[in-house]
């Protein structure tokens, strides 16, 4: 129970420690927040007034103590341009780059693995030179820029798949999917390069242990023998490259989301700095770091799980 509890803990200073940065640098963001609410033609006076309202004129420390007693008891403050609640933005876009994450994780998994398994078990042979090809080209590629090569395939093209937009799952499942299927794949091939090259590797460390060896001898069907001695002995290695990229993949959702105009997270947080709306941006930012937090702890408690030994 306690190696549990104790990566849980550990998430409080680190959040801690991120929230004070993430307000550290929101605060050196250049521009005037009062400026850009009340627009070009507002007076001094004005700007004075605004700044009061907002606790601009409060010193940074003063400000992030501030915030975060707020922050502690579920309220992140209000939005210097809209005055919503950051909160209840937040509520709206979650779940758009949640759903996001889980659909790019799940073709990732659906391409990545299997492409590993086969290029380690057919080393040397043309489908591992071919998967390696598909494994640097997704690496290599920037999210944006293969964005829009999806969308002029795809969409203006061959007109199969509309190029931006979003509906609500449960408002409209099937145009729901047609919308995130071009964001999902943008997101999903980058990672599934990753996931291909560490599950292509961990197998073939895997493939010449010598209990692979004594059980091809006992006659153990080769299907087997790969999916339920080999892949589950290596196991642990892709779940790690899992965990980490999923920091990747929301850094990822950030360009995925302003080039598809997915109302996420991401656009979010862009959307905050241009409007110099502050709050909106340490929301956007904790929210994410959060995620990668309990991410990485879900990582730590998926190795128990996999590997008794670890336990």
């Amino acid at each position: 129970m306690r190696r549990v509890l104790d990566p849980v803990l550990q998430i409080v200073p680190t959040v801690l420690v991120v929230s004070l940065i993430a307000f550290l640098l929101t605060s050196l963001l250049p521009g005037d927040a009062a400026l850009s609410r009340l627009g070009l033609d507002a007076t001094q006076e004005q700007l004075d007034t605004m700044r009061e309202q907002m606790g601009l004129n409060d010193p940074v420390p003063v400000r992030y103590l501030y915030w975060l007693g707020r922050a502690v008891t579920g309220d992140l403050g209000n939005s210097l341009r809209s005055g919503e609640p950051v909160a209840e933005v937040l509520a709206r876009r979650i779940p758009v780059t949640l759903e996001l994450a889980v659909f790019g994780t799940g073709l990732a998994l659906l391409i990545g693995v299997p492409l590993g398994i086969l290029a380690a078990v057919r080393r040397d042979s043309w489908i591992d030179v071919a998967t390696n090809l598909f494994a640097l080209s997704g690496m290599a590629i920037p999210f944006f820029w293969l964005g829009l090569l999806l969308i002029m395939f795809f969409s203006l093209h061959l007109q199969w798949l509309p190029p931006s937009g979003y509906v609500p799952f449960f408002e409209n499942p099937v145009r729901n999917l047609h919308l995130m299927a071009l964001p999902s794949l943008t997101i999903a091939v980058a990672f599934a390069a990753t996931l291909m090259r560490q599950t292509r590797a961990s197998m073939l460390e895997v493939l010449n242990a010598d209990y692979i060896r004594t059980a091809h001898a006992k006659g153990t069907p080769p299907i087997r023998v790969i999916l339920h001695h080999a892949l589950r002995n290596a196991l642990i290695p892709i779940i790690t490259v899992l965990g980490l990229q999923m920091g990747t993949l929301l850094g990822g959702a950030i360009v995925t989301e302003t080039v598809f105009g997915l109302p996420g997270l991401g656009r979010m947080m862009v959307d905050g700095i241009y409007k110099r709306d502050f709050p909106i941006v340490q929301g956007a930012l904790i929210t994410i770091v959060v995620a990668i937090v309990v991410t990485n702890l879900l990582t730590d408690l998926c190795y128990r799980f996999v590997n008794p030994r670890i336990r």
